[in-house]
């Protein structure tokens, strides 16, 4: 409503630049006006892009923070002893784990990480110290039903300096109906070749978060037909989620289609739900 009597009272007051009847503080009063909508425009700007962000982390990998200031609460609310399994707890971890149980429920898994070096002395029973950390900072979630876990561990460089050790990593994996994350990557399900938005969603976020990774899609199948059938079945589903990938600007040379066909399986075939789970897609992170 302000720019049609400004532009022209500029006019009436201040018909050619310079000129007697010039006024300067109605000129200065428009720069003003218009420095207003730049900032304005910046603004929105800033707005849109801060949107945006928790758009994709809220929305599409369910990771919204009920409580800001826990999120600087990691890891360490635990450490461990150089050579030892058993977690150290400081003041914060009962925090951070009250954290941690909010985000797990029935469409998702909580990965527990343990970190360990080759040089540490392992002398529990488990195959590595990192597995052994992993399975005692389980052991603490006595509320949470142990279906809703998945164990892992990962091989690192940690230099004894005679202080405590961060020694283990929390992950939040989306696990439902559709997606089931893993340790190497997913595991997906296509029904009726229809392409669920959980389904979707989630491709929107595996791309978005490896832009640049070289990506296995391998596809799977029961042995409800012969061998040739069961493969390109696999494979056709395969190429699916390989064309919905590179829809969201993954390059092809890093998509890899292929098919295992019913060599694989991970279920009973003799049950419907046993081929159900055998019919599916893995997807490799490299």
């Amino acid at each position: 409503m302000l720019e049609w009597p400004i532009r022209y009272a500029w006019k009436a007051y201040v018909p050619h630049k310079g000129t007697e009847g010039s006024n300067p503080s109605l000129s200065a009063f428009y720069i003003a006006i218009m420095k207003l909508k730049a900032s304005s425009i910046v603004l929105l700007f800033i707005i849109w892009s801060l949107g945006s962000g928790w758009y994709y982390v809220c929305k599409i990998k369910g990771q919204c923070p009920d409580a800001p200031e826990l999120e600087i609460v990691t890891k360490e609310g635990v450490t461990f002893e150089y050579s030892d399994s058993q977690p150290i707890l400081s003041l914060n971890f009962e925090s951070y784990k009250k954290h941690l149980v909010s985000k797990i429920d029935s469409n998702n898994l909580l990965e527990i990480v343990g970190l360990y070096d080759l040089s540490e002395v392992n002398s529990s029973s488990f195959d590595n110290l990192g597995v052994a950390r992993a399975m005692a900072i389980q052991n603490l979630f006595t509320e949470v039903d142990q279906s809703r876990f998945t164990i892992s561990s990962k091989q690192l460089q940690i230099e004894n300096t005679g202080k405590n050790i961060d020694a283990v990593e929390f992950n939040i994996l989306t696990k439902n109906g559709i997606v089931q994350e893993t340790e190497f990557g997913a595991i997906v399900y296509l029904h009726n070749d229809s392409i669920s938005p959980k389904l979707n969603a989630f491709l929107i976020y595996l791309a978005k978060e490896n832009p640049n990774k070289s990506i296995d899609v391998v596809g799977h199948w029961d042995n409800s037909e012969t061998a040739a059938v069961n493969f390109s079945k696999a494979l056709d589903k395969a190429n699916i989620i390989v064309s919905l990938l590179a829809a969201q600007g993954l390059t092809n040379q890093n998509l890899n289609p292929t098919s295992k066909g019913e060599t694989e399986p991970i279920a009973d075939n003799t049950t419907i739900e046993g081929r159900a789970k055998n019919r599916r897609v893995e997807i490799v992170l490299n």
